[in-house]
């Protein structure tokens, strides 16, 4: 077994947000992680032929792990964005509120 065919195996993924960063990752770029994941799973499990290397078992470990961090920060993801949209929701009633209460004011009833 080649090691230099291993590492050209995976110079092909290209995780640009897995680079050092202090930035959060938005849902494009955790989608595009879990796209290169897939692609790569699939690649090789579908290609012509199947060479396991001696790192297969560590890296399906940290693949896993992967997966798990990724859907738990997607779940993060989603909650952030539901407490945003109630926070909008919120301030919307608010200014709808306040529109009807100065509506009734300047209302007379007719007279």
């Amino acid at each position: 077994m080649d090691a230099s065919t291993e590492t050209e195996e995976m110079a092909a993924l290209e995780w640009p947000a897995l680079k050092k960063r202090l930035t959060r990752l938005d849902r494009e770029e955790l989608l595009q992680m879990a796209s290169d994941l897939i692609e790569y799973l699939h690649g090789r499990a579908c290609g012509p032929r199947f060479r396991p290397y001696p790192t297969d078992k560590d890296r399906a470990a940290f693949q896993r792990v992967m997966v798990a961090a990724m859907s738990a920060y997607g779940s993060i993801l989603k909650d952030e964005e539901i407490d945003s949209l109630k926070r909008r929701i919120e301030a919307l009633e608010d200014v709808k509120g306040n529109d009807k209460g100065n509506d009734k004011g300047n209302n007379t009833g007719g007279i």
